[in-house]
């Protein structure tokens, strides 16, 4: 990724109604589905700037692995916990976590390569530990800002069910995200690439009331996607047929 991109999400990630949004759904759903509140050691893998990493610690000591070296200096310099290595050398780590979370990184691989990061993740995971995955869905959402940070796959849930086959998780919850913003984010990217196609990061600032209406509509995702995992567990991974992007807790197995 651009050290211009990474210089974006660093002054936009805590108040950029998008980083704000995602992270208040996964931060309600991670105790509703592991029946956890704490976890005795996490690891964000690709953690960027340290954004999610700040939310992490209020679940347990968490640290962070991130490869770019300017997205490393400034992770430091935001004071957390963090480390130099590559997701392609993961069998380097000599350590066990009970919690594992990448957020938009596999994106930049395709599927044959995610599936060999995802063997290697199990073997840092504890027995029953939980891996955490939000990545972005559906090719049909790609857009100008999928060239500007290097997108080679965009995921559906079959991807991830059959990439996780024989690998030992067990799939505890899986989900789009961003549901109602799909069909006007998918004509903004369509009509985008009218023009020409030259990439373009969609991270902006947006303006004050812009900002608090997104956060609203994902805030209401949030509540919906509680509610129905509350009353109907069995049929959580069945809420939204489609999204921006695709969530995913999978544990471990003994």
């Amino acid at each position: 990724m651009k050290q211009s991109e990474f210089e974006n999400i660093n002054n936009l990630e805590k108040n950029h109604w998008w980083y704000v949004g995602m992270r208040e759904i996964w931060t309600s759903i991670l105790p509703l589905i592991t029946l956890k509140k704490k976890f005795h050691n996490i690891l964000d893998i690709g953690c960027g700037t340290g954004g999610n990493l700040l939310s992490l610690e209020k679940f347990g000591n968490a640290e962070g692995l991130e490869y770019d070296d300017f997205a490393f200096k400034l992770c430091k310099k935001n004071h957390h916990t963090c480390f130099k290595g590559s997701i392609l050398e993961l069998h380097k780590i000599r350590k066990k976590y009970q919690l594992i979370t990448v957020f938009d990184v596999l994106y930049q691989f395709d599927k044959e390569k995610v599936r060999n990061i995802l063997s290697n993740i199990y073997n840092l995971l504890e027995i029953e530990g939980f891996l955490m995955i939000r990545e972005p869905a559906f090719s049909l959402a790609f857009g100008k800002h999928d060239l500007e940070v290097g997108t080679k796959t965009r995921f559906v849930k079959k991807d991830f069910r059959e990439m996780f086959e024989n690998l030992g998780y067990e799939l505890k919850f899986i989900n789009y995200l961003n549901f109602f913003l799909f069909p006007p984010i998918v004509l903004k990217r369509k009509f985008d690439f009218l023009g020409d196609n030259r990439p373009n990061s969609d991270l902006k600032t947006s303006s004050n009331t812009t900002n608090k209406v997104l956060k609203k509509v994902l805030e209401l995702e949030k509540e919906i996607l509680m509610f129905l995992i509350k009353s109907f567990p069995n049929l959580c991974s069945s809420i939204f047929p489609f999204g921006v992007s695709i969530f995913l807790i999978a544990q471990r197995k003994k």
